[in-house]
């Protein structure tokens, strides 16, 4: 059975509706392209675009949306004389590793990752360190 959309949500899957609740999100479109594309990397790939390796594909996709959304998010503004800002870096920080694991479960497919793609994903350090 092809993979859907509600393969990913509770209670079959681990991606809550609320994490894609920015103005214009439209989650059932998001999943739909990624499951596309982890069909189409499967295919190139010659394996099942139905397995774990594309469900990986997904869910890294899904996590590295939200990881970079979670790098500029403000978690907390302080308003004390001059105030202060406090970025979500933890989220972040999470919401990678997440990423970073289901890309190593995508196996094969990820080899289709272009360096453009991971440029995107995963900033340069000068520019993580920059936001510290």
């Amino acid at each position: 059975m092809p993979l859907a959309p509600s393969d990913f949500l509770p209670p079959e899957g681990d991606l809550e509706e609320a994490l894609f609740a920015e103005e214009g999100d439209d989650l059932d479109a998001f999943l739909g392209a990624w499951i596309e594309d982890a069909e189409g990397r499967a295919e190139a790939a010659g394996i099942s675009a139905e397995g774990r390796a594309a469900r990986a594909w997904v869910e890294h996709r899904a996590y590295a949306l939200l990881a970079r959304r979670a790098l500029g998010a403000v978690e907390r503004v302080d308003v004390e004389g001059e105030g202060s800002v406090t970025y979500a870096k933890n989220r972040a920080a999470e919401l990678a590793a997440l990423r970073d694991a289901a890309l190593a479960r995508a196996g094969v497919l990820a080899s289709a990752y272009d360096e453009a793609e991971a440029a995107v994903a995963a900033p340069p350090l000068a520019v993580v360190r920059s936001l510290r």
